[in-house]
């Protein structure tokens, strides 16, 4: 998106998140229902249209890079060979938008541009769904980077090397899958869940709240969990505590394990195992 033509829904979620920044769940709940007014089921005409989609097959590409502006993300399992991309968007929006995939040297890109027709702001013209549906195939990826200025993210069973994750106003939702994540929310929530702690798992928000349910308690991890102004829910088993207080927990599990680095500045941040 141009400089000149970012939309006005983000910045308003913007300027409100700044506003309201002490407030700590407070923000996340009112960044999430901004979403939802502004680019959820329904928040325009109600009737969508897919703008585009694109399909590859699994075997031409390793790693995924996708970058969008305000959008719903969810990155689901596929049932066959193919990788398949779709962008959904109510009728009733005047924006232009730009869907572009391509692959290089085994990376796939998805980009996704929108841009304002307007000199002015008409807000009833630029809400509406937008939704960016991808079905992977089951396989193991290289990296795969997915990054969003507003909205949520939702992944399920993803496999890769490293997963990482950034969200500048909105929330990740996690199940299942495996590898190293990176998973970041300036303003909104992080839920991982059923995910083994296989590999380092690292989640921050800057006002928000974090809750991580692993498949089971780990035999051995390096464990980090902090909040600014908040606490720390951490129930893990039999953890050697190097500090143990209400804002901070960190501490270790057997010896020589994946790390579980969970912080936040404004929020709450729970850890526990089935």
């Amino acid at each position: 998106m141009k400089k000149g033509n970012k939309i006005s829904l983000l910045a308003a979620v913007s300027v409100l998140t700044i506003a309201l920044a002490g407030c700590g769940g407070a923000v996340s709940g009112f960044t999430e229902k901004t979403e939802k007014l502004a680019i959820g089921a329904g928040s325009g005409s109600g009737e969508v249209a897919s703008l585009g989609k694109s399909t590859f097959k699994a075997e031409e590409f390793d790693d995924i890079a996708i970058n969008v502006t305000a959008m719903l993300i969810e990155v689901v399992r596929s049932d066959n060979e193919f990788a398949e991309f779709e962008l959904i968007t109510d009728k009733a929006i005047d924006n232009k938008f730009t869907f572009k995939t391509a692959i290089k040297s085994r990376k796939l890109t998805v980009k996704v541009d929108e841009e304002s027709k307007f000199g002015i702001i008409k807000p009833n013209n630029q809400k509406g769904e937008r939704r960016l549906i991808i079905s992977l195939p089951d396989k193991q990826y290289g990296k795969v980077a997915i990054q969003s200025d507003l909205g949520e993210i939702s992944l399920s069973s993803v496999h890769a090397n490293s997963t990482k994750v950034k969200v500048n106003a909105g929330s990740i939702i996690l199940s299942g899958g495996s590898g190293k994540l990176e998973l970041d929310a300036e303003v909104g929530d992080i839920k991982v869940d059923s995910v083994k702690l296989d590999h380092d798992l690292q989640a921050n928000v800057s006002v928000g709240d974090i809750e991580i349910k692993l498949d089971e308690p780990p035999a051995a991890a390096e464990l980090i969990t902090k909040v600014d102004v908040g606490k720390v829910k951490l129930d893990l088993g039999q953890v050697s505590y190097k500090v143990d207080k209400g804002s901070e927990k960190t501490g270790s599990i057997g010896a020589k394990g994946p790390r579980l680095k969970a912080t936040a500045a404004v929020g709450e941040v729970r850890i526990s195992a089935k």
